[in-house]
């Protein structure tokens, strides 16, 4: 089986070391690679789309890269390893009539979770939004590499798509939450470290992303802020205000101005 995957950036390196030695691999990036090997990817059985979705001028994401590089493919299978928000694949599976998935991905954001999932791998689980048969059939090739152990969830499409928004919404409150506790715990003199390692010791709060780092305050990376800023405009766009994360943003940007 051939595999192609388009984009090269974090979760497209990634996810050729994911399924290197298993099955043949076709790259491309549109970003670096003037010319576009059609015959080379409409060969594969599947295709994986891992391009950006940026954040748009408005905070919404902007799904434009995606879009395009999907409406090149004529492959059996599609998969979306992208973050896209909820309804973008049932669009493009209605706009384009072809078999398209979504997978949420979960290796990023290393520096809050000492490297958790290290490499595809290493995760413990996968999620494949689509069709039962679809996503079946993407489920046993995967499986081959993951193997018996691994969690595989099957749901609808706009569920993936959510999932993967939730998870990321939650990290960036808990990244928020420690921060503030941070400062509260200066304005009584108190040992951050003590606190922190005692509020550890209750099982139910877990380690990852409890850290608040001293050149790094609040969340900045790659994912946390354009997902947050993007299933709030999507959240808005179907008449609902999600103001509790919208307050999460705006303590983020005060903690994040600690930085300059």
């Amino acid at each position: 089986m051939k595999i192609a995957i388009i984009g090269q950036g974090y979760v497209g390196k990634a996810f050729k070391q994911f399924v290197e030695g298993y099955y043949d691999i076709v790259t491309y990036d549109p970003l670096y690679n003037d010319k576009y090997p059609k015959k080379e990817i409409n060969e594969c059985e599947i295709a994986v789309i891992c391009v950006p979705t940026p954040k748009g001028k408005n905070g919404e994401c902007d799904t434009s890269i995606v879009e395009s590089a999907i409406s090149r493919l004529d492959n059996p299978y599609i998969l979306i390893k992208s973050a896209v928000v909820p309804g973008t694949t049932d669009k493009l599976r209605n706009k384009l009539k072809k078999k398209i998935c979504v997978s949420p991905e979960y290796i990023g954001e290393s520096t809050y979770t000492n490297n958790v999932y290290k490499t595809m791998r290493e995760t413990d689980f996968m999620i494949i939004g689509g069709p039962e048969l679809e996503r079946n059939f993407l489920f046993g090739v995967f499986e081959l590499i993951l193997g018996p152990n691994a969690k595989y969830y099957g749901c609808n499409t706009v569920d993936a798509e959510l999932i993967k928004y939730m998870e990321n919404s939650f990290l960036a409150t808990k990244v928020t939450f420690v921060n503030e506790f941070f400062e509260i715990a200066k304005q009584f003199d108190a040992n951050w470290y003590a606190i922190r390692e005692g509020w550890l010791l209750d099982k139910r709060i877990g380690r990852a992303f409890s850290s608040v780092f001293a050149n790094k305050r609040g969340f900045n990376s790659k994912c946390l802020p354009k997902d947050v800023n993007a299933i709030v405009k999507a959240a808005q766009g179907k008449g609902y205000s999600a103001d509790f994360l919208r307050e999460v943003l705006k303590s983020n940007e005060k903690f994040v101005k600690m930085n300059k």
